[in-house]
């Protein structure tokens, strides 16, 4: 009978392959409401974080958790019955478990800043949009409960089937000069992020409470689209083309913190990840 120490929640695009990546070396107890079918390690425990009852049987052999919940609809509620109501939920459901570290999976939507200023995991956090105050709320509810915690405020992710930001540049729907600062991380290094420190935590090395997860390079919108113009030549430009991006503050994100843990991103900038994406796609060779 396998005993897992490690306990993912969430299936989506970064749980389920983050799961598999571990589920190389140990067991993995991967909760969904509809997980995938067992493989090799990777046990699958269908429930509901929002339903304490189908979270009943957890095994007390779970060590560390990693909490990537995605909520089922973009409003307020949504966010505060998967966030808010399922840590608390799963919380209740662990306390009588091995359990010494809960990696959350934040974002920088719970920064307000919008001057060109560089931030860090010390700098004030004072959102104003529903995203950031429910993410803000679990934060602080994990905080305050006595066990061991880590939020990864991950900035915009981009990468894998995530495309659209960049189809709609090439189509010419996007067009903007300077712009305000954007934050990105590629999903390979998301994952990559979130399974160094779940090395970390299994093995008893110390974390921080707080780590931002963003490449190395804060970049302005317009210096991407010109970046992308010199990769694939002339790009269309249509009569009604605009910024293309939902305005949330103009900062800079700074990932010293996580570069400090030894982190080796393998993509550092912007330009590596879209160069990676473009030659994916079939538009550069």
């Amino acid at each position: 009978m396998l005993s897992p120490r490690l306990l993912i929640v969430g299936a989506g695009k970064l749980g389920l392959p983050l799961a598999r990546r571990c589920a190389r070396d140990m067991p993995v107890l991967l909760l969904s409401r509809r997980p995938p079918e067992a493989e090799h390690n990777l046990i699958p425990f269908p429930a509901d974080v929002t339903a304490l009852d189908s979270l009943g049987s957890l095994p007390a052999s779970i060590e560390v958790v990693v909490y990537c919940l995605s909520p089922t609809g973009h409003n307020d509620e949504a966010y505060r019955q998967v966030f808010v109501e399922g840590l608390a939920n799963l919380l209740q459901a662990l306390k009588h478990s091995a359990l010494r570290r809960v990696i959350f999976v934040s974002s920088t939507s719970v920064y307000h800043q919008d001057d060109d200023s560089w931030v860090d995991e010390t700098s004030p956090t004072c959102p104003s949009g529903f995203s950031g105050k429910r993410l803000l709320e679990a934060e602080q509810l994990l905080q305050a409960s006595g066990v061991p915690a880590t939020s990864v405020r991950f900035a915009g992710i981009y990468g894998g089937d995530r495309t659209r930001f960049l189809e709609q540049i090439l189509a010419g729907e996007i067009a903007v000069e300077g712009g305000p600062y954007t934050n990105r991380i590629h999903e390979e290094d998301c994952i990559g992020v979130l399974e160094h420190l779940v090395g970390k935590a299994l093995a008893g090395e110390p974390l921080a409470d707080c780590y931002l997860g963003c490449d190395s390079e804060p970049a302005r919108v317009g210096d991407m689209l010109a970046w992308l113009r010199e990769q694939v030549g002339h790009l269309p430009q249509k009569p009604d083309a605009g910024p293309g991006v939902r305005r949330a503050g103009s900062k800079r994100c700074s990932n010293r913190r996580l570069l400090e843990t030894g982190y080796p991103f393998r993509y550092p900038s912007f330009r590596e990840g879209y160069a990676e994406m473009l030659k994916r796609l079939g538009y550069v060779a």
